[in-house]
């Protein structure tokens, strides 16, 4: 896509939710409305390959991944 997406997220974002931001240029979310949560990660679940790779490539730390 030739232009910057942004995703607006405006309570919680779980799972899909997150994934769905991920893929986007910019997101931006107030703390105090929500919060961001991966729940397969917390039961032992892998992520699947193309789910790794979006946030091996976002996230600015290896260390948070």
């Amino acid at each position: 896509y030739p232009m910057p997406t942004i995703a607006l997220i405006n309570g919680h974002a779980f799972a899909a939710g997150i994934m769905t931001a991920m893929m986007h240029d910019y997101r931006f979310m107030n703390p105090h409305r929500g919060f961001l949560c991966l729940n397969e990660l917390e039961f032992g679940a892998s992520l699947k390959a193309p789910m790794s790779s979006i946030f091996r490539q976002k996230l600015p730390n290896p260390n948070t991944y």
